[in-house]
């Protein structure tokens, strides 16, 4: 099977085998978009566990991830878990939540 392969690959051209690496990482690519998940100012507080308000000061001063479409504010999850790693008071409070309070 080895050498079936191997023999394949010899016979493609350079720009064969360059549009075949292009249409597996736009395939890949195309894979991880679908893979971010938007959600809304609402959205957003519940999973986050903070006010919508105290969110919506967040982004008007810079401190998170977020993006503007007209008058709307859209999130996306994995930037918000990053966030939240990334945050000392957030990182604590998930650690006591998890611990019940123990040090």
């Amino acid at each position: 099977m080895k050498a079936n392969k191997r023999l394949i690959i010899e016979r493609l051209s350079a720009n064969d085998l360059i549009r075949i690496v292009e249409q597996a990482v736009k395939k890949e690519m195309q894979k991880a978009n679908k893979d971010e998940v938007f959600l809304t100012l609402e959205q957003a507080s519940k999973y986050v566990n903070i006010p919508a308000s105290t969110l919506y000061d967040y982004t008007s001063q810079k401190k998170i991830p977020h993006y503007k479409k007209g008058k709307k504010l859209h999130f996306i999850k994995q930037e918000l878990s990053d966030w939240m790693k990334q945050e000392p008071m957030l990182k604590h409070a998930t650690n006591v939540a998890e611990t019940g309070g123990a040090t």
